[in-house]
């Protein structure tokens, strides 16, 4: 008994035969004309962070090619008044600074005179009052016949006096506490800082030195 062969199905021996399926059912093999064509080549990805320059409608300056470059040693022009003394050239405009420090020095300059004048002058009413005083306790004061004191710095003065019973010398210095403008500044502020602190100014300060050994007394200038 023979197999039923299916059309739809063909044994692979049926298929060889040319009259074994439609013509409708064979496909032939596509030719080089008919092949399909490749896909196309996608176009650049622009990064949106960065984008093209070329599409901005922003106009660009160029803030270096529009400055103006001076040639090696030239200077910009000058237009403020100007002064010639023979060959020297001054020019108020460019020293600004220099006009600043000037005067800075001149009064720290002025200040310093006029405090270290002012000391001297306190210095020597107090010695004055009590000269008398002094050459009768001591037969030596001062030093020498017409020097009642000597300053030791701006800020310090001293009085030498000899030849007493039982002592043999004594130094009498006052304590103005600074000379300049900078330390009279910080002798005022520090003790607002530091309460420990104590700038020792407008002092009296006595030193005796005695066969018994020395005495200092300290009192404040007034």
């Amino acid at each position: 008994m023979q197999d039923k062969v299916s059309p739809l199905f063909p044994t692979l021996s049926s298929a060889r035969s040319s009259d074994a399926l439609p013509r409708s059912l064979i496909v032939p093999p596509p030719t080089p004309v008919e092949a399909a064509d490749p896909l196309p080549a996608l176009e650049p990805h622009h990064d949106s962070i960065a984008p093209d320059s070329s599409a901005s409608s922003i106009p660009e300056f160029d803030y270096l090619s529009s400055a103006k470059v001076l040639p090696p040693g030239s200077r910009l022009p000058y237009d403020g008044a100007e002064y010639r003394l023979g060959p020297l050239q001054i020019r108020p405009g460019e020293l600004q600074m220099e006009a600043i420090m000037l005067a800075l020095l001149s009064i720290y300059f002025l200040s310093t005179l006029f405090i270290r004048q002012r000391n001297k002058s306190r210095a020597t009413a107090w010695f004055k009052a009590n000269e008398r005083v002094l050459k009768e306790e001591f037969a030596g004061v001062g030093f020498g016949t017409k020097e009642l004191f000597r300053g030791d710095g701006g800020d310090e003065y001293v009085c030498y006096c000899t030849a007493r019973r039982a002592i043999e010398s004594t130094w009498i210095k006052i304590n103005l506490g600074g000379y300049d403008l900078l330390t009279r500044l910080y002798n005022e502020i520090r003790p607002v800082l530091d309460t420990n602190f104590d700038p020792r100014s407008d002092r009296i300060v006595s030193s005796s030195r005695s066969t018994h050994g020395t005495t200092r007394f300290e009192d404040v200038l007034m």
